[in-house]
């Protein structure tokens, strides 16, 4: 009798649960939210292709869409990209949710910066939302610099927050060479090697270098070692003759003949790092986002990396407050992912309990 009223306690219990989770499931499915659609170029995918094929997972442009747009052959619009191409497809991605799917006629479209700066202004003046990933939504139209601001923002973007990632690895190479320079190593210096691009900019590298003089500072390190120490190489200013690629490698020599103990590649180039893990008796770090896959991070100091989990759920969150007609900011930040060693991560603790964290 025992077992029995036992299991009948269990059984009472298990149909309540199914029922709490039937009530929450029928709650949800209640609720209406924008639908949101990822518009990606080709070109964006190739730098950033993990993040691209999930996008295009979590956010899929409806089938009938694409069809009626010829673009059932691939997830992602050709490069360049075509503003014909562009209207159509998003003017179909529109037209292909049915009316009273949502509770407001407004769209959100997930568009890379060559999208994004193409995107139909009508759609927008309609009520849709354009979701810049990784450049600020100033499209290159300029009606749309004339449309009315509106709850849903009309235009806004996902940007990495990448000086506060470069203030991290500035903090951690700063104590670093600081401890050495402290102790007697006077020749012991790092460099930078930088280049502006897409989600980076020299407010980045500013950043950093603040925060390696700081962290120097509180490594005891002489105030004369600051100039020494610390040796940024920005390809963008140095007049360097050929393309991107070959102005990074030019600068990587110079870097080499410098013999710094600590490099941070920062230029967004995987032949750079690839070059800069070669060379003998030096730390490396990098920011390693948009270089492709399957970059060895095993014998980096530190590391830059993506956070495309957080980029999707900032996206979810966009589209959450656009539903709510809630005030949205122009820009949203999201903080890239960070790779320390365990001297790297050591020194982050030192330094978060000196500044009481």
């Amino acid at each position: 009798m025992k077992s029995y009223a036992c299991f009948r306690r269990s059984a009472f219990a298990a149909l309540c649960f199914i029922l709490a989770v039937a009530g929450s499931l029928g709650l949800l499915s209640g609720c209406s939210h924008p639908p949101v659609s990822a518009m990606l170029d080709e070109a964006f995918a190739l730098v950033y292709p993990d993040l691209s094929a999930r996008l295009v997972r979590e956010f899929p442009v409806p089938s009938s869409a694409a069809k009626t747009a010829a673009k059932a052959t691939s997830p992602y619009l050709s490069y360049p990209v075509q503003p014909g191409k562009i209207e159509s497809l998003a003017q179909s991605i529109a037209q292909s949710w049915p009316s009273g799917s949502t509770s407001s006629s407004a769209h959100i479209f997930v568009a890379s910066p060559a999208v994004a700066h193409a995107f139909p202004v009508k759609l927008l003046d309609e009520g849709s939302t354009c979701v810049s990933l990784f450049s600020r939504a100033e499209p290159a139209l300029p009606e749309i610099a004339q449309l009315a601001e509106s709850p849903s923002g009309r235009t806004l973007a996902i940007m990495w927050d990448s000086e506060w990632a470069y203030r991290q690895i500035g903090l951690i190479a700063g104590y670093r060479i600081g401890i050495e320079r402290k102790n007697g190593n006077t020749e012991v210096n790092a460099a930078i090697l930088f280049s502006s691009g897409l989600g980076r900019s020299e407010a980045d590298l500013d950043a950093f270098v603040e925060a390696f003089r700081t962290a120097m500072e509180t490594a005891g390190a002489r105030d004369s070692d600051n100039g020494q120490a610390l040796l940024p190489f920005n390809i963008d200013h140095m007049n360097l003759p050929g393309d991107k690629l070959e102005q990074a490698l030019s600068a990587l020599a110079q870097i080499k003949d410098k013999k710094p103990s600590l490099l941070v590649i920062a230029a967004g180039s995987r032949t750079a790092l690839e070059k800069a893990q070669e060379m003998k008796d030096i730390e490396l770090a990098a920011d390693l986002r948009g270089l492709g896959q399957g970059i060895p991070t095993r014998n980096l100091f530190a590391a830059i990396g993506e956070n495309n989990s957080a980029i999707i759920a900032a996206i979810r969150n966009a589209a959450q407050l656009i539903e709510k007609k809630d005030v949205m900011p122009p820009i949203i930040y999201v903080k890239p992912a960070l790779q320390f060693s365990k001297e790297a991560a050591r020194i982050d603790a030192i330094l978060k309990r000196t500044a009481g964290q």
